[in-house]
């Protein structure tokens, strides 16, 4: 109630103590929220290991957001190393978390904690974005752009990468003006690229890696344009972020409070 001001006024420090209250008296969603908490900082000091220490004991009583978040965390190099990440991972997996398929595909590609094979990423991968998980739909995008573990498919990358983008994921929006450079031959397939690179700039962390490459890019494709159809991209990039929240700019670390 104090956390969403549910008939009370909003007090992230008092729905800390009555998380804790709750967590002390072994209540396994309470330690879960208690972790995203301590997580996130909301009502407490950003504590990292007080959020995996609370994560861990609810995730030992079976909820599967804490496993996922334990398993994320692990990869991310905290609380633990990539075979416990797998340990965890897979676990929130059975209980069906798309987060977790995606976060196990990921492993599968980069070898993390698991053999490399890419086939077996593309199917948890695909697993995830049948759930509408954007990243899914992104690292999909990439497997078929380069036929690993998928056959070569463009057009297939780019459908995935169209869905990642109409889900919020500005990596996809990365992607496809890579692709959209492919045949490029005038200003609308320029205007189309500068669109996608505007759109990124603005939804992209600004600690984000590709940044500055993202910016570079958009001010070469730009020079190409117009002013009237630079300022109908940027306009229309205004438009897709407005309607697209950046939902997938972090990690799938489940941070939601947890119901029951």
């Amino acid at each position: 109630m104090y956390l969403e001001g549910s008939g009370v006024p909003k007090d992230a420090t008092k729905a800390a103590e009555w998380f804790q209250r709750a967590a002390l008296s072994n209540y396994g969603i309470a330690e879960h929220n208690l972790g995203t908490l301590y997580y996130q900082g909301r009502g407490v000091n950003r504590d990292v290991d007080e959020a995996i220490r609370w994560f861990r004991k609810a995730a030992e009583r079976g909820l599967p957001q804490s496993e996922l978040n334990l398993g994320i965390l692990a990869l991310s190099g905290f609380g633990g190393d990539d075979h416990e990440a797998i340990h965890w991972l897979q676990k929130a997996a059975h209980h069906h978390f798309a987060n977790a398929w995606f976060a196990l595909g990921y492993a599968y590609e980069k070898a993390r904690g698991v053999p490399q094979d890419f086939s077996k990423a593309a199917k948890l991968y695909m697993q995830a974005a049948d759930e509408n998980v954007a990243a899914a739909h992104t690292n999909l995008g990439l497997l078929f752009e380069t036929g690993k573990g998928v056959p070569l498919d463009l057009a297939r990358a780019k459908q995935h990468f169209l869905r990642a983008a109409e889900l919020g994921d500005p990596f996809a929006y990365v992607s496809l003006a890579r692709v959209g450079l492919s045949g490029v031959s005038g200003e609308p397939e320029f205007a189309e690229i500068y669109f996608w690179l505007r759109a990124a700039e603005m939804s992209l962390t600004p600690n984000s890696p590709l940044v500055l490459a993202v910016q570079a890019h958009e001010r070469a494709t730009g020079s190409k344009l117009s002013s009237e159809a630079r300022a109908a991209a940027e306009q229309r990039a205004n438009e897709w972020v407005a309607a697209h929240p950046a939902t997938a700019v972090n990690s799938p670390l489940s941070v939601d409070i947890a119901r029951n």
